[in-house]
């Protein structure tokens, strides 16, 4: 059985049955953290209550085509999405991309990711969301922490534990867990896809894993380095999932805190630097530092970890890949070995000295989580109210300025016609206050001077050539 097998299987036996969990068919947030009324209420406004999306949509596609569109266009937009049709999210798609080419383009105002966020999710198009969020470079969708609670709480309470992990890892990468409602929303999702997961990744890399990829050469300019940053340079969705479970179990504390930290740092192949915590805690800590089921999940992720060759010959330069840095953090096989010897010792001593709970994570966190993130609404309900009233400010703020700089150029378009009027009367004026002296100066310019055109020379052989030509022409004019 390969690893990756081993690994699936583990997974299976790990995972429970989501109906097991009583607060599973229910949303985290109450309903007034959206501020449903103070959103809808927004559209009422002068401005957004005269667009129809639908036509609107069109107008902003064909400027932005044209190079015309600016912020205000796609902040109106983004705030009236409703009745989307397949072809408008092509549009929509397509008028982002050329948004971030733009001046204003480089930092996407917080009013146009709430406008997406909350149209995409009213209208069933998170599919086409979540897409757009990681790939930031394209889209620039950089989450606040309003918008990234209500995508979190929308996809908890329809039991879409995957995506709505995936904006915890977002999170993470901003390394942004401040908010109090963003850190519980990312614990609860995260735990809960710890014990509910998907195959999907595995299935993928598990097919590809036979297959050999066609090489395709192409000249560069220069090579460059492939650089591994531990961070931002994360593929592997298992390794995203531990270092999000090992920020937000440092950020927790507690038993449950360390047991978030061992099986993050477990899932995100950081074997010795998870044994040498737990030796720290058992140093430092009295009673109890981990849970059962973490330490046998730890176990199971050290026991099929994949190993690399270290006498395997090294890559030419212009060959590595980022993944050829990835692999490189592997263990050993003798490494692989002696972590295992250190685990087993460090598993018998947490034994010995009943440093092992049998509680459940899973249940813990969801009893933490659902006790603790009422009390922390109230400040972000206060904020987002005041966001969406300052929104609507701003956007007439961008409404006037744009009128005034449109009758400004108006006016400037006006005086330069006026000009060029006034010129060529002017022109016609001087011809006819002047024309004598403008005939006179005709009269008196001097006449260019003709060079006399020279006669070529024949030589006698080209006189007899024409001559016999005349003759000929005069014999078939006799005819």
């Amino acid at each position: 059985m390969s690893t990756l097998c081993r690994l699936c299987a583990h997974v299976k036996q790990f995972s429970r049955p989501i109906c097991a969990s009583k607060d599973v068919c229910r949303t985290l947030l109450s309903d007034a953290y959206r501020c449903h009324d103070a959103w809808m209420n927004r559209l009422q406004s002068p401005i957004l209550s005269k667009v129809a999306f639908n036509e609107f949509i069109l107008d902003v596609y064909n400027k932005f085509e044209k190079g015309k569109g600016n912020i205000l266009d796609l902040d109106i937009l983004t705030n009236k999405i409703e009745n989307v049709h397949d072809k408008e999210v092509e549009f929509m798609d397509r008028i982002l991309q050329q948004f971030r080419g733009t001046p204003d383009g480089s930092q996407v105002s917080r009013s146009i990711i709430h406008g997406v966020v909350r149209g995409y999710i009213d209208n069933n198009l998170t599919d086409s969301l979540l897409p757009m969020i990681k790939d930031k470079l394209t889209y620039g969708l950089h989450l606040d922490v309003l918008s990234a609670n209500i995508l979190m709480d929308h996809f908890i309470k329809k039991e879409m534990y995957h995506e709505a992990s995936q904006i915890a890892y977002d999170m993470m990468l901003q390394e942004d867990f401040s908010n109090q409602v963003t850190n519980l929303l990312s614990l609860y999702s995260t735990t809960k896809l710890l014990y509910h997961p998907i195959e999907q990744e595995s299935s993928k890399q598990e097919a590809g894993e036979g297959e050999e990829e066609e090489e395709e050469w192409e000249a560069v300019g220069v090579i460059d380095y492939p650089f591994y940053d531990d961070h931002f340079s994360i593929q592997s969705e298992r390794f995203l999932h531990g270092k999000t479970l090992y920020m937000l179990g440092k950020k927790l504390g507690g038993i449950d805190g360390r047991s978030l930290q061992l099986v993050g740092l477990g899932m995100y192949d950081k074997f010795p630097q998870a044994m040498k915590l737990l030796q720290d805690w058992m140093s430092n800590t009295d009673g109890a530092i981990v849970l059962q089921g973490v330490v046998t999940r730890f176990h199971d992720l050290l026991q099929n970890a994949s190993t690399r060759d270290p006498e395997e010959p090294e890559k030419d330069f212009g060959l590595l890949r980022i993944e050829d840095e990835i692999h490189k953090l592997k263990l050993t096989p003798t490494e692989k070995e002696d972590s295992i010897k250190d685990w087993q010792g460090i598993k018998e001593r947490l034994q010995s000295e009943n440093k092992i709970s049998s509680d459940d994570l899973e249940t813990n966190i969801s009893n933490y989580v659902n006790s603790e993130i009422s009390q922390y609404e109230q400040s972000d309900i206060t904020e987002l109210k005041s966001l969406i009233e300052s929104w609507e400010n701003r956007r007439q703020n961008w409404l006037d300025q744009q009128m005034k700089d449109f009758i400004r150029q108006q006016k400037m378009d006006e005086i330069q016609e006026k000009i060029i009027e006034l010129e060529e009367r002017e022109e016609l004026l001087s011809y006819y206050t002047y024309e004598n002296e403008i005939k006179l100066a005709g009269l008196r310019a001097p006449i260019p001077h003709k060079e006399p055109i020279k006669k070529k020379v024949l030589d006698e052989d080209e006189i007899e050539e024409r001559k016999l030509a005349d003759q000929k022409k005069r014999k078939i004019k006799k005819k």
